[in-house]
């Protein structure tokens, strides 16, 4: 969004938030993505600021939320009531909780973390064992992740069940949980059934370190040229 765009719809939003006008939240959260509706909420005074944001759907409150300045987000949440609190973090996930955890007191961080289960909280635990300049404290703990001795055809079940978001490879560990190499998603369709996948494996594919800063690491994937890349801790795991 153009600047002299996003100020006009700012201007737009301080005539018409008082008014409570539901068609103008759901036109405006129809039009912008999350960032652009965490900058358009972040340029308001903070009174309409929180008004503007408790008028947005529910299923939009707590990403816009995430996606804001953290001085933003803390300013919304010290103005809510502790009813609008309890509710908004009850489903709260280890990568949100994440992007918010600077702006939660400890009562709302224990009561967020308490509702995980267990794979979300191993989830944030993980990601506490690196800063937060490090890809290690952001990555996705979901590829696709097989060990080498899976036959493809389990694999091709399992994909027909299981297909994250941007991958198109598959990666492959050994009985360790060791880095091996990946397979691209395509070469499975074809390929004998009984094979076993480290017999497609691409040993040369590119990988990060967990420890390494996350602006080089995008870079990285930028000029990989691939949809995503393993990350990896010192132990190659």
């Amino acid at each position: 969004m153009q600047t002299s765009e996003r100020q006009e719809v700012i201007d737009d939003l301080l005539s018409k938030v008082d008014q409570g006008s539901l068609d103008v939240v759901q036109d405006i959260e129809q039009a912008h993505s999350l960032d652009s509706l965490a900058l358009l909420l972040e340029a308001l005074p903070v009174t309409d600021r929180v008004g503007f944001w408790e008028q947005l759907s529910s299923s939009l409150q707590l990403p816009v939320l995430a996606e804001m300045r953290d001085d933003a987000s803390e300013a919304i949440i010290r103005a809510v009531d502790d009813d609008q609190l309890h509710a908004l973090f009850a489903d709260l996930d280890a990568d949100t909780l994440l992007e918010l955890q600077d702006v939660l007191n400890e009562p709302l961080l224990e009561e967020a973390l308490g509702r995980m289960d267990s794979e979300q909280k191993q989830r944030y635990a993980s990601a506490q064992q690196y800063a937060d300049n490090q890809v290690g404290h952001w990555c996705d703990h979901q590829p696709l992740v097989v060990p080498a001795k899976t036959k493809i055809n389990v694999v091709l079940r399992w994909l027909r069940r299981v297909m994250p978001k941007y991958c198109d490879h598959v990666f492959v560990v050994d009985s360790r949980g060791l880095w091996v190499g990946a397979v691209p998603i395509y070469k499975l369709f074809g390929a004998d059934g009984l094979l076993k996948i480290s017999e497609l494996v691409r040993d040369q594919f590119p990988s990060l370190n967990a420890r390494d800063d996350i602006y080089a690491s995008a870079d990285k994937v930028a000029s990989s040229e691939e949809v995503a890349l393993p990350v990896l801790d010192d132990g190659g795991s």
